[in-house]
């Protein structure tokens, strides 16, 4: 058997697909590449334990064949192959790849000694289970947009998962963004890895399925197979609602741009011993922030300034710069002016961070 591919095209195949592999040393299927030939359409096949990853190549020529590959050796190999096309041949369970010389990698083989098969991944979608269309645009800004506010570890499994409905939600308890966009038009609670996995669709048209708990998002040239989280009956949506109805007085304007330059400078002299902590004095001249124990600090004058009213509150700067870059422009609109947090508003964006409690001086 030989396949003659471009090495670009292979790259670009291989690249993507590496990213849903885990490589879990306890799950040693997360270490491999499904690689198969069927009726002239070349399928790499990737999985993390949980997702499934299937990126597409049609107009192959070559015979069906279908073997697993080492993720890392194949991998790297592929990536700094210079050739303008690779050549690789299966002869007695050892494949042989010619690019810029020869290069001999064991295929991996069952308990019988036959060549291994990377497993059927395929969900079956009944009839009556019709795709919601989404344009791959809307994924990819859910997922720059909302995955600060996720919660990253497990004390409440449900708010790991972003929660589609007529609006996006994600929330880790002290951050909370709300996106104004009505994905797909039912209930959904999305695992970050899933999520994560679209990003690598480069066409514009996607199709999303959903058959029971299980999702599938389908473009021209990738296929992902996942399942959503458990109990999205649980996520507290009107408590979160009842926090987005906090009255914040006074805001106003000021460049994302300064703002971030002054987080990066700050950044040098919080700690994780200070908890990360800054204080935000929101002035006539402009918001100072001030590092731990007034080490640093900087003032950035508002481009505009409503309902003004002194005011202090303690952040994160951790929290506050991821929040502060997932904006896309250079303007933030932060309102202010209620002890228990900020708000930025940005489009069809609402993004609100809790307060510290403790006084960084002390």
């Amino acid at each position: 058997m030989k396949i003659d591919i471009i090495t670009s095209e292979l790259k670009d195949m291989v690249s993507r697909v590496v990213k849903g592999a885990s490589c879990d040393k306890l799950i040693p299927l997360t270490n491999y590449i499904g690689f198969e030939v069927k009726d002239n359409v070349l399928c790499l096949r990737t999985t993390d334990g949980a997702n499934f990853l299937s990126i597409y190549k049609d107009k192959v020529k070559a015979p069906n064949i279908s073997c697993v590959l080492p993720v890392a050796s194949f991998a790297k190999l592929v990536s700094k192959t210079t050739s303008e096309h690779i050549i690789l041949t299966i002869e007695e369970g050892v494949l042989t790849f010619k690019g810029n010389g020869y290069y001999h990698i064991e295929l991996v083989l069952d308990e019988n000694g036959d060549i291994l098969q990377f497993p059927d991944v395929s969900i079956e979608i009944p009839e009556d289970v019709k795709p919601v269309r989404v344009k791959q645009p809307i994924l990819q800004a859910v997922y720059d947009i909302c995955t600060a506010s996720l919660a990253k570890t497990i004390e409440n499994p449900v708010i790991t998962g972003y929660y589609f409905n007529d609006r996006v939600m994600t929330t880790d308890s002290l951050r909370l963004c709300v996106y104004s966009v009505n994905v797909f038009k039912r209930p959904a609670l999305l695992p970050i890895e899933l999520l994560k996995l679209s990003t690598l669709i480069t066409e514009e048209d996607v199709q999303v399925y959903f058959v029971d708990n299980d999702v599938i998002i389908k473009s021209k040239t990738i296929e992902i197979a996942g399942t959503q989280l458990e109990d999205i009956e649980s996520y507290p949506v009107e408590a979160l609602d009842g926090f987005l109805e906090t009255e914040f007085p006074s805001t106003c304007t000021i460049k994302k741009s300064l703002v971030q330059a002054a987080l990066d400078r700050l950044s040098i002299f919080v700690s994780e011993y200070d908890k990360n902590t800054i204080k935000l004095l929101f002035t006539k001249t402009g918001l100072k922030m001030i590092s731990s124990r007034t080490k640093a600090e900087e003032i950035i004058p508002y481009d505009e300034s409503d309902d003004f009213k002194e005011f202090e509150c303690l952040l994160d700067i951790v929290q506050f710069k991821e929040l502060v870059n997932t904006l896309s422009t250079d303007i933030i609109t932060l309102s202010y002016g209620t002890p228990t947090a900020i708000k930025m508003v940005e489009g069809k964006v609402v993004q609100i961070l809790s307060s510290l409690d403790e006084d960084i001086d002390g």
